[in-house]
């Protein structure tokens, strides 16, 4: 059979068809304010100043008959410094990776704690997205406290949520209250706050009959009045009808967006105050925040049992409080080096934030500066993005070898004190090791 393409004849037809036609279509997308931007960096640290990193690993194990053991591990990383260190080993009659990320985050956010506590560094990066760590909290809570929960794993994963939350709240109060910056970091992130915001303002300054409508649209994130805003594009003129067709399609990201606009420059975008979905709000404000906690415990004390029940109704008004006080998601684009994409980069908003509306751009403080000085020091190229933060994950990774290890002891432990494991089938490893090559930066 002859290896030819049967279809470049076809092809050339319709691509000059599709020529014509976007020769006639403007390229307006890209005609959008550029102050949100700044096209500089802070100077890099100062070599001695110590900053730490926090990531975390785990994975299951099923048993045979049902059930799994947990391993979680978490670790603070800085160079030449003791690291902070926390692994728990926990049994749950489930097998699900959601439970072990509950679990595993939980224990980054107590290493964060000790670190604070104990080394008060003037910087402390940790692997991951705020926001998405907040939202996949609570919305577990939620499912659980529903009148009807469909698995034991939302009811466990919902308690270590409990637990992970008022962490969180207490890492931010302390971080606060000793001048500690904290930041998340984020390499792969799929976000469209900023793209919505900026596009959509502004089509608001051109035409301001609109800007109600988009405001409304803006208070929440995901984007609101989505059917609204459709229905109003074939009233608008080529340019704003190209910037909202961008706004609305959920597959443009900030990322992306922000090469479009401003090219291979390097720099930083505005502190962008980011809202919560309305789904939130409206559940927050109509339902109550202790009504939900004590719908959650209820349904913990009936399907779970008593440990459990007691575990929540403990936690409770604690759990109350810190969704209260949870400060809501300050981003940050920035950009280190030409050649790489936009690394998204998470702070602690204001005390009791979270449940505010609006897309707020606010000035750099200076905690954000001294984190982006940080993040000046330790990037060696796409690769190595962030030295420490890529040393705590390949210290705190746990590899399929390293769980096989600790399945043996554990094995052995059990049978010296008379009981029989039997493992069901290969462990499952969460949060897996990146790039081999990413190894060579320890040695």
């Amino acid at each position: 059979m002859i290896n030819s393409d049967w279809f470049l004849d076809l092809l050339s037809a319709e691509a000059e068809k599709l020529i014509d036609k976007l020769k006639e279509r403007p390229q307006y997308v890209l005609d959008v304010p550029q102050d949100w931007w700044i096209t500089s960096l802070p100077k890099p640290l100062n070599e001695k100043t110590v900053v730490y990193a926090v990531d975390g690993g785990g994975g299951i194990q099923p048993l045979a008959g049902g059930g799994a053991i947990y391993v979680a591990r978490a670790f603070a990383y800085a160079p030449n410094q003791e690291p902070e260190r926390l692994l728990e080993l926990r049994f749950y009659p489930t097998r699900d990776t959601r439970v072990l990320d509950v679990l595993r985050s939980w224990l980054e956010h107590r290493v964060a704690i000790r670190v604070v506590l104990k080394k008060q560094p003037p910087v402390l990066l940790i692997d991951g997205s705020y926001r998405a760590t907040l939202l996949t909290a609570i919305a577990t809570i939620y499912r659980a406290a529903s009148s009807h929960p469909h698995t034991l794993s939302v009811l466990y994963a919902a308690l270590l949520s409990m637990e992970l939350l008022i962490t969180v709240e207490e890492l931010a109060r302390l971080a606060f209250e000793n001048n500690v910056a904290i930041a998340y970091i984020s390499k792969d992130h799929a976000y469209r706050v900023l793209k919505e915001k900026i596009l959509l303002e502004t089509i608001a300054q051109a035409k301001p009959r609109l800007r109600k409508l988009i405001e409304q649209a803006l208070a929440w994130y995901p984007l609101g009045e989505r059917e609204k805003l459709l229905a109003i594009r074939r009233e608008l003129e080529i340019r704003e009808r190209s910037l909202l067709d961008a706004a609305l399609d959920m597959s443009y990201r900030d990322a992306q967006f922000i090469v479009d606009t401003i090219g291979v420059t390097i720099g930083f975008t505005l502190p962008l105050r980011v809202p919560p979905p309305y789904q939130l709000h409206k559940i927050s404000t109509y339902v109550g925040l202790k009504r939900i906690v004590e719908r959650l415990c209820s349904n913990i004390e009936k399907y779970l049992g008593d440990n459990e029940a007691s575990i929540c109704w403990t936690n409770a008004d604690r759990l109350v409080t810190a969704l209260d006080q949870l400060p809501a998601p300050l981003f940050t684009y920035v950009r280190l080096d030409p050649n790489d994409t936009p690394l998204l980069v998470e702070f602690f908003a204001s005390p009791g934030s979270i449940h505010s509306p609006g897309r707020i751009l606010e000035e750099p403080s200076e905690t954000i500066e001294r984190v982006l000085a940080a993040l000046v020091r330790d990037y060696a190229g796409p690769d190595y993005y962030n030295i420490p933060l890529i040393a705590a994950h390949l210290n705190a990774t746990l590899s399929g070898s390293q769980m096989a290890a600790y399945m043996r002891l554990l094995e052995n432990l059990a049978a010296a004190r008379g009981l029989q494991l039997k493992f069901a089938r290969r462990s499952i490893i969460g949060h897996k090791l990146g790039r081999v090559k990413k190894r060579r930066i320890l040695h």
